[in-house]
């Protein structure tokens, strides 16, 4: 359809579209938060929720081009959209047909090419805006695409129906207010008494005639004001177009409804944002001439405070799930959409955010039957209670194949308002390094009492780290409860906000100094030699033992560097031998003293692995052992 054309039944469009009291409203968080999310679903630059009156298009959230809220209705795109129930896809805004415009288009003239638009239908079939999705190159936008956009359609226009009701109420609750106060017009004790901010304005000066003492509390004044103009009491407010709004509503006798409107006004020596439910009621005589103005408001400010501290807190708690060194993700919903995942759940998923972010976990991992599945993660809507499951193992499927690993998990709900759970909290610590060494050494033994003590010993440290991953989770279990109650709290008792914000920030420390600590203080190195190439590789607990950065991998000549002349050579013999035996390989040798170290003894102990009753792989582990009392010299490199 062209952009300036008009429908027969434009007229009655116009009045359905006015019936939702949004055109010219200030930005909202709702409809700002479909907008972003339309940008990150078909990554595009700008997204628009946009309503068409007579003249113009008003952008109720203009995400991209925030320095337009309105525009002509003849020459925006936005009006293509009227008479048709289909999303609007243009490809290439230059090359439009010239039949479906009358005037150049102002998306054209800012350089976008790509036009996707949803139309906002109501209830009785009228559409009354758009929401769209635009950008700079040209592109196609697939048949998925299109239900996505008309979805999210859907959505804007529940939260529009939505907000109309709340309107609805309020309005409902201020007349009701102003109906009963009218009715006590005479009767200053009932008013005086009120449990909400009354006062009546008196002729088209608006002298203020009554303020009970709520009112003047609110405005920040006495009783010495009664009997000033409003402008006069209270100059703060001539800018803010308050002053205007109270004289239409004196000559058009219709009354005036605002809802979480911010005011300034001067209350102890300096000005305040102040937020307001209120209604602008005018009082008429018997002939129905307005006389004067009653106002009824109700102060929100508390309310509004709270909810801008929420929306902090949870900034606060994304931003503690990405620093955390455990992995974490938040999963809201049973259909379990990934809200955000920080870079070590990435790393266990062997996955971009990308692929994860906005998706559902279901999709991602179909099929999953592990002790800690998207199955266990459904159970806790259901449960409402925090799920943990220590040492599992899984096997994640990964973009390079089946993944076995060893995971300390624990799944934590979050409840939004009315109590239910909301959202689910994951924690997830890939343990799968300690669990196969402890293994290894359970499956190697030796004779030699010796080499027991030590295996027993080294087994007990691993315990000990194992036990500190546990109390990690604690920790961050602690954390996540925290969070709940913060947030269940917010609105009895906000000074308490600050309070469990820092115990928050408290517990993750205290849990990622551990999971640090842990990590540090593992002192088995683990190796594997493959029989056939004599290739190794390493675990970073053996780069450890011989001193190398953790993230180094260190080849054969570089390990031998280390290794005190004469024993290295002997070393090779006996991984030979036990190749060329198949049997149990054991060797103890020492190192240089190297880079500020001292000389240590260490035991490397094996055994080897089969595949069709062929040996593949020599795998062991190397500790460090009591030093026999052999001298050792500084290395030579």
């Amino acid at each position: 359809m062209a952009a300036g054309f008009i429908s027969p039944d434009d007229k009655k469009r116009v009045e359905a579209l006015q019936r939702y009291q949004i055109m010219g409203t200030p930005p909202e968080q709702t409809f700002d938060n479909i907008a972003r999310l339309a940008t990150q679903i078909f990554d595009l630059p700008v997204s628009l929720i946009s309503f068409i009156d007579t003249e113009n298009v008003f952008l109720k959230s203009n995400l991209g081009v925030e320095e337009i809220r309105n525009s002509p209705r003849s020459n925006s795109i936005c009006t293509m959209a009227l008479g048709t129930d289909e999303v609007m896809v243009v490809e290439d805004i230059p090359n439009l047909n010239q039949h479906l415009m009358t005037d150049p288009l102002l998306v054209a003239e800012m350089g976008f090419k790509f036009y996707a638009g949803a139309p906002l239908i109501t209830h009785d079939g009228f559409t009354i805006g758009t929401i769209c999705v635009i950008g700079r190159e040209k592109r196609t936008f697939s048949e998925k695409e299109t239900n996505m956009l008309k979805g999210l359609a859907r959505i804007v226009m529940d939260e529009i129906e939505l907000r109309l009701r709340g309107i609805f109420d309020a309005e409902k609750k201020a007349k009701d207010a102003a109906r009963l106060a009218q009715l006590n017009f005479n009767n200053q004790s009932l008013i005086a008494k009120a449990p909400m901010a009354i006062g009546v304005l008196n002729g088209r000066e608006l002298k203020i005639e009554l303020a009970n003492p709520i009112i003047l509390e609110v405005w920040g004044k006495t009783d010495e004001v009664i009997g000033q103009t409003l402008a006069q009491a209270l100059p703060e407010i001539k800018s803010q177009g308050f002053l205007q709004i109270l004289d239409n509503v004196f000559t058009s006798g219709t009354p005036f409804y605002g809802k979480e409107v911010c005011v300034s006004l001067e209350r102890n020596g300096k000005l305040e944002d102040v937020y307001f439910n209120f209604v602008y009621q005018p009082l008429k005589d018997g002939d129905g001439n307005t006389t004067s103005i009653m106002i009824v408001a109700n102060e929100i400010t508390e309310e509004m405070n709270a909810r801008k501290a929420l929306q902090t807190s949870e900034r606060q708690l994304e931003n503690m799930v990405m620093h955390s060194a455990t992995g974490m993700a938040i999963f809201t919903g049973k259909e379990l959409i990934v809200e955000t995942a920080n870079q070590p759940m990435l790393d266990i998923w062997e996955l971009e955010a990308d692929a994860v972010l906005g998706r559902s976990l279901l999709e991602i991992f179909p099929n999953s039957v592990n002790p800690g599945s998207t199955d266990a993660i459904l159970e806790v809507f259901g449960t409402r209670e925090t799920a943990t499951f220590p040492e599992v193992e899984v096997v994640i499927r990964t973009p390079g194949g089946p993944k076995p690993m060893f995971l300390n998990i624990i799944y934590v709900p979050v409840f939004d308002d009315e109590g239910e759970v909301d959202q689910v909290i994951a924690s997830v610590s890939d343990i799968t390094q300690i669990v196969n060494a402890r293994n290894l050494l359970e499956k190697l033994g030796t004779e030699k009492q010796a080499t027991n003590d030590i295996l027993l010993s080294t087994i007990q440290d691993l315990t000990a780290v194992n036990q500190d991953m546990m109390n990690t989770h604690d920790d961050l279990t602690t954390t996540h409860e925290l969070i709940n109650k913060m947030l269940s709290g917010l609105q009895d008792s906000q000074p308490g906000l600050l309070h469990s914000l820092e115990k928050i920030e408290e517990s993750v420390k205290k849990a990622e100094t551990a999971v640090k600590t842990s990590a540090e203080n593992t002192s088995i190195g683990i190796w594997h030699v493959d029989v056939e190439t004599m290739d190794c590789t390493t675990s970073p607990g053996l780069r450890k033992l011989y001193g190398y950065p953790l993230d180094q991998e260190i080849s054969w000549p570089i390990a031998m560097t280390r290794i005190v002349d004469g024993y290295a050579d002997r070393m090779l013999e006996a991984i030979h031998k036990s190749i060329e035996l198949q049997q149990p390989f054991s060797f103890d040798f020492p190192l240089y003293a190297y880079d500020g170290q001292p000389s240590k003894w260490l035991r490397a102990f094996g055994k080897l692995d089969y595949n069709d009753g062929k040996p593949t792989h020599l795998s062991g582990v190397t500790i460090e052992i009591p030093d026999p009392g052999t001298q050792i010299q500084n290395s030579p490199v």
